[in-house]
């Protein structure tokens, strides 16, 4: 009889364990209950018990219960198979070291792909350019021009794409390009081939102004305005900002190669900016 007694009140005491570890906790708010509650009653395929890990209701867990041990894995250990994003490039400390670099990557896109050769005639010759003088980049957007005033800073108009572009010469002649870029945390990357006849131009028109000597020294730049499908070589001189088209503007007389002043070419072309539909693509 009072072995009988004895087993009833530790099976008792078993299922009062029990009942307690499945109660959810009343009233919990932040801290670890609310990530314990989920791992609870959504366990994760294939947790072991752990007959160690004391239940909510302060008794020891029976071995088959998984909740416990569900919650301190959440808690303790990282999700199984994490992958972690790939480490981004370091870059490189100038623009001009992101250029140079660059040669070889262009020399290996030339190898794998002959039919789109970049402007050269091999790989190889590829390895043989140099890099020639760069032009830092600019650009001029369609409500920026389309809302140009006489007697506003032309210079001002214009924003940074902190990007620079480097003609890559053989025996001289511009081949081809490589632009390379400025990520937020001040390194460089190439981040463009080809481009060859805007870097050929631009190259040809910056030896005409230097032989001029018609620009401040350190002004010369790229300005694009896509919007109008201009390209400008962007200068100063004595002060003045002056501008010179790469190539024809469609729909004006500007020509290639024609210095003017930036202001007269603005306010030129400010109505060919008015009629874009700033919703399509430029």
């Amino acid at each position: 009889m009072t072995i009988n007694i004895h087993r009833v009140m530790m099976t008792a005491v078993l299922l009062g364990g029990a009942a307690c570890s499945m109660q959810s906790e009343p009233g919990a708010q932040g801290g670890i209950a609310q990530p314990v509650a989920a791992a609870v009653t959504a366990p994760s395929s294939g947790a072991s018990a752990d007959p160690t890990l004391p239940s909510s209701g302060g008794q020891a867990a029976p071995p088959t219960q998984v909740g416990p041990t569900v919650a301190r894995t959440a808690l303790t250990a990282p999700p199984a198979n994490t992958a972690r994003a790939p480490a981004a490039p370091a870059g490189f400390a100038t623009a001009l070291d992101a250029a140079n670099a660059s040669i070889a990557t262009l020399a290996n896109v030339v190898a794998l792909n002959p039919s789109g050769k970049r402007g050269f005639a091999s790989s190889n010759e590829v390895t043989s350019s140099t890099v020639g003088d760069g032009l830092p980049v600019q650009m001029v957007g369609l409500s920026t021009l389309a809302g140009f005033a006489p007697g506003q800073d032309t210079k001002a108009l214009s924003i940074d794409k902190h990007e620079v572009l480097y003609p890559l010469m053989v025996a001289g002649a511009v081949r081809s390009s490589v632009t390379v870029q400025q990520a937020p945390n001040g390194s460089w990357q190439a981040v463009k081939f080809g481009a060859a006849s805007v870097a050929s131009s631009s190259h040809a028109v910056g030896l005409a102004i230097a032989a001029a000597h018609a620009a401040d020294r350190g002004t010369l730049s790229l300005l694009e305005i896509p919007a109008v499908h201009a390209y400008l070589l962007s200068h100063t001189n004595q002060g003045v900002h002056m501008v010179t088209p790469l190539f024809d503007i469609p729909g004006t007389s500007y020509k290639a190669g024609v210095t003017q002043k930036a202001a007269d070419v603005f306010a030129g072309l400010r109505p060919l900016a008015a009629k874009v539909n700033p919703n399509l693509p430029s």
